[in-house]
């Protein structure tokens, strides 16, 4: 699995750009752009990620960014959430691994 630094280690112009797989399955993390449903991950009803500030409940029939998507991934794998999102669902910080798992619905 490869661990993304955000904020950490890259200069500022380098932070939460896209990345992708061997197969080139991508995931931009600094679009706004509510793209991927949050109905693949099974057997939840609700969660809760942080957007700067403030939270966001995702439920089944939501659409969210590739940030927010990296965002549920965490929550509902068991974890914190440890990667930083804007109000807008981009990623301006924190850390993910980044597995097929996430790339597969992008």
């Amino acid at each position: 699995m490869l661990v993304l630094l955000l904020g950490l280690v890259c200069p500022q112009q380098l932070l939460a750009q896209t990345v992708c797989d061997s197969s080139q399955s991508c995931l931009d993390l600094t679009s706004s752009d509510h793209t991927i449903t949050a109905d693949h991950h099974e057997e939840f009803n609700s969660a809760t990620i942080q957007l700067g500030d403030t939270t966001r409940s995702i439920t089944h029939s939501d659409l969210l960014t590739p940030a927010e998507h990296v965002a549920l991934h965490q929550v509902l794998s068991g974890g914190e959430q440890s990667i930083q999102l804007d109000a807008a669902g981009r990623a301006v910080g924190g850390t993910f691994n980044l597995g097929a798992e996430l790339l597969q619905y992008s």
